[in-house]
This record gives C-alpha cells, sequence and structure tokens, in this order.
C-alpha cells in the first residue's frame, strides 16, 4: 500500500507541475519549486506563481 501512495502522490504533484505551467506560464522548474515547498493547494500555488510572473 505504501509503494501506491506514494505513486499517486508524486502523480498529483506531476499534474500540479503541469497544471501550473500550462495556466500561469511560470517555467518548469519555478513550478516544480513552488510545489516541493508548497505542496499542492492549488490556490496559493497559483498565487505564489502570479507573483513570479509579475517580477
Amino acid at each position: 500500500m505504501g509503494q501506491m501512495y506514494r505513486e499517486f502522490d508524486v502523480s498529483r504533484l506531476s499534474h500540479a507541475i503541469r497544471r501550473l505551467v500550462r495556466e500561469t506560464g511560470i517555467g518548469e522548474n519555478d513550478a516544480r519549486n513552488l510545489v516541493v515547498a508548497m505542496g499542492a493547494e492549488w490556490s496559493s500555488l497559483v498565487r505564489e506563481a502570479r507573483r513570479l510572473v509579475a517580477c
């Protein structure tokens, strides 16, 4: 069960990274760093990604 949970978690985070890149225009590395730092809380990720784009 632990392996399946980790695979689901990785899949969920990968999806969040791809979606963040697509919807906000930030780079994949920046998106990955945000997801690693903040988790997959979507509204927080979008807020921070938009701050990066504005700089």
